[in-house]
């Protein structure tokens, strides 16, 4: 290996990530990462930082093949990953085979090595959970990873299906006293009452959210 693209190319096998993955989660185009893996150029520095992350290796021995391989605390990402569901799945998620949903066209999100092997990832629409204050917030088109759950604690965000919706609904739980209300973190939006219309299907433990 006596170059970068040869370097990248195996840490991509190793990885079982394809040049398609590698462009959304670096944000850089198709053609660019085409020219990597080809030795027609090598990543400007932004990129770099996120295929070190990405990778767990360094900018030193990808790009000259000097140093140590692997930084300290290894790469983020493993082989894990969890599949992508529609919001109709996620109601019966826990209580069906999960085989039932997945197919060859099945998208897998990376996540992190501690994530719940029972866990799945939802796409978000609309825009009520986007928090015009800051953190946490969860835009449209983000995914947010969600641990199966049939009940959750005050403050936590959930994924829930109210009666007469085969939809799931993601929104911050709010308990006060006897009262329960799932409340968007978009101001612009009601709070929902919660009575026995509500059934809690999971808890979202993470967002992820793509550059491109």
């Amino acid at each position: 290996m006596t170059n970068f693209s040869d370097r990248l190319i195996l840490l991509m096998r190793e990885a079982d990530i394809s040049q398609a993955r590698l462009a959304r989660e670096t944000g850089a185009s198709k053609a660019t990462v085409n020219k990597w893996v080809n030795r027609g150029s090598v990543p400007e520095s932004r990129y770099m930082q996120k295929l070190e992350v990405l990778f767990g290796t360094t900018s030193s021995w990808l790009i000259e093949g000097k140093g140590a391989r692997s930084r300290k605390g290894g790469n983020i990402y493993s082989k894990k990953g969890v599949p992508v569901i529609s919001s109709i799945q996620a109601g019966a998620w826990s209580e069906s085979a999960v085989e039932e949903f997945l197919d060859d066209m099945t998208e897998i999100l990376p996540v992190l090595d501690d994530t719940p092997e029972d866990a799945f990832a939802l796409k978000v629409s609309g825009d009520s959970m986007l928090n015009p204050a800051g953190f946490p917030t969860i835009p449209q088109g983000s995914y947010v990873i969600v641990r199966p759950a049939q009940s959750a604690e005050n403050g936590q965000i959930v994924v829930a299906i109210l009666d007469g919706s085969a939809e799931a609904t993601i929104k911050k739980l709010q308990i006060d006293g006897p009262s329960k209300y799932l409340v968007p973190l978009n101001p612009r939006y009601n709070p929902i009452i919660v009575n026995n219309d509500c059934r809690i299907v999971g808890v979202v433990i993470d967002v992820y959210q793509r550059m491109s």
